[in-house]
């Protein structure tokens, strides 16, 4: 009841030392589905919570009597009235849900049984609880103690808390535990003084065997660190006597400004998972670390000057940050770490990443922002699903072998702010992505949303999947291959050629969408860089009449950059032919809210798209043929129409981007005209059977086949590409 969201571990731990069979009891409680664990904590209906409570309110009318208290009236009128409550065992107590109140120095005398003690105060940083005349008593049965903005300078000096399991003491007023050293604590295995600004000395931790978790989050004072009656030294560093806690899982000081170093048979904690040491003043991580076999997480973000080492362990390595360190070299043998997924290194001094970086075989994502050095880009692992590499304005070189890999995975890429990055290089990244579009299939069941979007009034089965591939590179221009631009507006609506319709009926669309957003012109000087998300609403006519909705979006825009993202369309249990669609590009305000003053800053000034039609994917030999439909007989822009003309171009490396768009002619139905001038030649052919025919007849004759041929041949070449069969 108290539990509700807690690790199962650690509620695990405080029930065992109470005295209860946690692990069976749970259990008990998962099979009669009285409790659930999801991400590895306890969950509860808040029917059954209430139960619970109902039958502790029927123990006793007197909520004194009672063996737990969580009603915060309750809990004031005991604390004030200082009458003591020897029955009760747990104490939960909201203290937002209070008035201030002042508790005399034997507040607690009187809660001999009293296991679990829990002051929190969400939200807020209001002192609730004060004593004034200090405190002179907690139970000596606490197991779990848990108090926001506890207000005295240390613990009672009687709390003897050798049944102590966890002690919480956020954003205290502590300036040490306890006035002397601190006897064994031989069940304390979880530490959290964070944001205890006051905080000048920890007792001797090597005294807690079973500590797992040490968290100093926020203690800029701390200057003592000491492990023996002996040790009170300035903290610069650690003493390598914390090293022999053996089931040490987790450490964290961050915002110790203090703490220069680490010590340097760190690797001694054998059961290490996370270390933290966020804008602390470590200069440099030993070379031990590589020992820590366990090792999941090592945080270090703004120790600036810091240094490392090389890397040729720590096998269970999966996030990795060195934010804002000022690194000027990255260890050559960064390959090693072939659990890592997530690497952070922004706003570092680094020119270039090592090349073993492709051997970080899962690898997911990696951010490189704000690296105003960073001169080189090499081959990156095919695993890679994210990379930030915005505002590095050094940025020159990606090798080819880096945009093959971008074709052949699946991730976005940010390189917003690269102002020195060839042009030709952000060409080919805009290729590689329709490559991309053009090489997938349609998408496994199981990565479809569940979803059904509106069809003729009733459920549709067709799904909607926003594929995570996009692309955000500095330029305002539309790629040269996008089938359908607007060069001045935000919306698109064209007609779909239909030569042969029954033909062309079809189960996948697959679309690239591509957007310009720029400042209005009255905000372009007073505009805060912000990530923008833009949503496109599609609309399909189909050869019935009948319309589809469907919307797609892409939340990684920035301003003044071409950003590119693409979508699938998949039909399930019908095939359906597009006669027409009409395309609105719109900023995503509900996205957008934390920014919405900026967003509303903004508009889409260019956007386009470019469509591919999958009509066959069973019947081919390869199981794919791709046809794109890029006939259109208009295009909506800002109230005006315009025609293209079709203008086929071979190209042996990009045979699909021979197919060019220019507005100035409308092309008419082959099959109509040749069927015209077939019946023609063959009236000409007949008509003077019995006479000879004239010179002229012959010529007009030879002309009419002439221009047959020439249709036929470009009727051919126009059914080889997928344009109709």
């Amino acid at each position: 009841m108290f539990f509700k969201g807690e690790n199962k571990d650690r509620v695990k731990n405080i029930l065992d030392c109470c005295g209860f069979f946690a692990e069976s009891g749970i259990r008990s409680l998962l099979d009669k589905s009285l409790v659930t664990i999801s991400k590895e904590k306890l969950g509860m209906h808040d029917l059954l919570q209430q139960m619970g409570k109902d039958i502790v309110c029927k123990e006793n009318k007197k909520p004194r009597k009672r063996s737990r208290l969580w009603n915060a009236e309750d809990i004031y009128y005991i604390l004030k009235t200082d009458k003591g409550a020897e029955s009760v065992e747990a104490i939960s107590l909201d203290l937002s849900k209070i008035r201030n109140i002042e508790l005399c120095p034997s507040a607690f005398e009187k809660f001999y049984k009293l296991r679990l003690l829990k002051f929190y105060n969400p939200g807020s940083k209001e002192m609730k609880l004060h004593l004034p005349k200090d405190l002179n008593f907690l139970p000596n049965e606490l197991r779990f103690l848990y108090w926001d903005q506890y207000p005295l300078k240390s613990l009672p000096s009687t709390f003897c808390p050798e049944n102590l399991v966890e002690l919480h003491m956020h954003s205290s007023q502590l300036e040490q535990l306890w006035n002397e050293d601190a006897l064994s604590l031989k069940n304390l295995k979880f530490v959290d003084l964070s944001n205890s600004k006051r905080l000048i000395r920890i007792p001797d931790m090597s005294k807690f065997p079973k500590l797992e978790v040490t968290i100093l989050r926020g203690c800029m004072n701390l200057v003592d660190f000491s492990w023996s009656s002996k040790y009170h030294s300035k903290l610069v560093s650690l003493p390598n006597s914390m090293c022999n806690l053996k089931f040490l899982k987790q450490l964290d000081f961050t915002d110790c400004v203090n703490l220069h170093g680490l010590p340097e048979n760190l690797g001694d904690l054998e059961s290490l998972k996370y270390l933290i040491a966020i804008r602390s003043g470590i200069k440099r991580l030993p070379s031990s670390i590589n020992q820590l076999k366990k090792l999941y997480s090592l945080i270090c973000d703004g120790c600036e000057g810091l240094t490392l080492p090389h890397f040729t362990g720590l096998a269970s390595l999966f996030h990795l940050s060195f934010d804002d360190c000022g690194i000027s070299e990255i260890p050559g043998n960064l390959g090693s770490l072939r659990s890592l997924a997530h690497l952070y290194l922004r706003g570092n001094n680094f020119r270039s990443i090592p090349t073993s970086i492709k051997q970080c075989s899962k690898l997911v994502e990696l951010y490189l922002s704000d690296c105003k050095r960073l001169q080189f880009l090499p081959e990156l692992p095919s695993t890679l699903q994210w990379l930030d590499a915005n505002n590095c304005t050094s940025l020159e070189i990606v090798l080819r072998s880096f945009k093959q890999g971008y074709m052949n995975s699946w991730f976005c890429m940010d390189l917003s702010k690269c102002i020195k990055l060839d042009q030709s290089a952000c060409s080919q990244l805009m290729e590689c992505l329709l490559l991309k579009l053009q090489s997938i299939g349609q998408p496994e069941e199981q990565y479809l949303f569940n979803e059904h979007y509106q069809y003729l009034g009733k459920k549709a089965d067709a799904t909607l999947h926003d594929c995570l591939q996009c692309l955000c590179i500095p330029g305002s221009e539309m790629p040269e291959w996008m089938m359908y631009k607007n060069d001045n507006g935000s919306s698109l609506s064209f007609s779909i050629a239909t030569f042969d319709l029954h033909s062309h009926a079809t189960d996948f669309i697959k679309i690239a969408f591509c957007v310009l957003v720029a400042p209005k012109a009255n905000h372009s000087r007073n505009f805060i860089e912000t990530g923008i998300s833009i949503l496109c609403r599609c609309h399909f006519i189909t050869d019935s009449g009948d319309s589809l909705d469907m919307y797609s979006d892409c939340k990684m825009i920035k301003r003044h950059h071409i950003s590119l993202w693409y979508s699938n369309i998949h039909f399930h249990s019908k095939k359906i032919r597009i006669r027409e669609a009409s395309f609105q590009f719109s900023i995503n305000y509900s996205f957008n809210r934390l920014h919405l003053s900026e967003a509303h800053k903004c508009k889409v000034y260019k956007c386009g798209v470019h469509l591919i039609f999958d009509h066959n994917l069973d019947d081919d030999d390869n199981g794919k043929r791709w046809s794109e439909m890029v006939f259109h007989d208009r295009t909506l822009s800002e109230g005006l129409f315009f025609t293209p003309i079709v203008e086929y171009e071979y190209d042996e490396q990009y045979p699909l981007q021979g197919l060019k768009e220019k507005q100035e002619f409308k092309c008419f139905d082959l099959n109509f005209s040749l069927s015209f001038l077939f019946t023609l030649v063959i009236c000409l052919a007949t008509a003077s059977d019995k006479t000879k025919a004239q010179p002229t007849q012959m010529v007009f004759t030879l002309m009419v086949i002439h221009v047959c041929l020439k249709l036929l041949s470009f009727n051919s070449s126009l059914s080889l590409h997928g344009i109709y069969s």
